[in-house]
């Protein structure tokens, strides 16, 4: 089996401690409730088969954050692409995230990737890492920190591939760099669990792809993040290829 969830839009992460200068924003804009309004959609076939959706991305009780034209595109060979234009709305804070949340199926446990690695690395964090290609396990993705938080990021991806035990494969390739980090705990329970020791064991993985997330910095005990490591772009335009075997 594939997945045991439906795959969702995500523009939230697990507060990290540098986050707190930003965080009220954040719990107010309720991003950590948001999800994707469909308002319209298109079916077009000829060689290839199209589903194009239009829609924003909201949350409870605040106006919206992202206008969001997207398609799903199947060609005869099996590829499906992903294409994405989105709009955000400036009065809303910037983004902690923008992307894909896909949980898994436990036996995807083996990840091959061409991109920034061995270590997680983010925008404004990447000096341990180098771009090349990498296959690690989902033990030797994962970074422990004492509180539950967003950890493993990848950057500069190009291509990386989850291998299930019994040799099923997901592909994901782009053009542009995007990120990703395969985990074994939930966001939710990433956000509100108090101690690493205190999570809880899933019957699942959870895959994040992202267009982009915000950087790290320092503000737990510095200033603000700095405005060119967030997510706050007015426009943003990304294309991902999948296939699977």
């Amino acid at each position: 089996m594939l997945n045991q969830a439906d795959a969702q839009w995500c523009i939230w992460r697990a507060p990290i401690d540098n986050d707190k200068l930003i965080i009220d924003e954040w719990d107010w804009a309720n991003y950590d409730k948001a999800s994707m309004k469909v308002t319209d959609y298109e079916i077009q076939t000829t060689d290839k088969i199209r589903i194009a959706f239009k829609g924003k991305v909201l949350s409870v009780g605040r106006q919206w954050i992202l206008k969001v034209a997207f398609y799903w595109e199947i060609d005869r060979f099996g590829k499906v692409t992903f294409h994405v234009d989105a709009i955000k709305n400036d009065e809303m804070p910037y983004l902690p995230r923008f992307g894909l949340y896909v949980p898994l199926d436990k036996a995807y446990n083996q990840v091959e990737y061409l991109g920034k690695g061995p270590h997680e690395s983010y925008i404004d964090m990447q000096s341990l890492s180098y771009f090349g290609r990498h296959n690690q396990s989902i033990d030797e993705l994962e970074t422990i920190y004492l509180k539950p938080q967003e950890y493993g990021n990848r950057l500069g991806i190009r291509q990386v591939s989850i291998t299930s035990n019994k040799q099923q494969k997901i592909e994901i390739t782009s053009e542009q760099d995007f990120a990703f980090s395969l985990l074994r705990y939930s966001l939710a329970d990433l956000t509100h669990t108090k101690h690493w020791d205190e999570l809880p064991e899933n019957d699942q993985y959870y895959l994040h792809l992202d267009f982009a997330q915000s950087g790290v910095g320092s503000a737990s005990c510095g200033p603000k993040l700095d405005e060119n490591y967030r997510l706050n772009d007015t426009q943003m335009t990304f294309e991902w290829d999948f296939y699977f075997s």
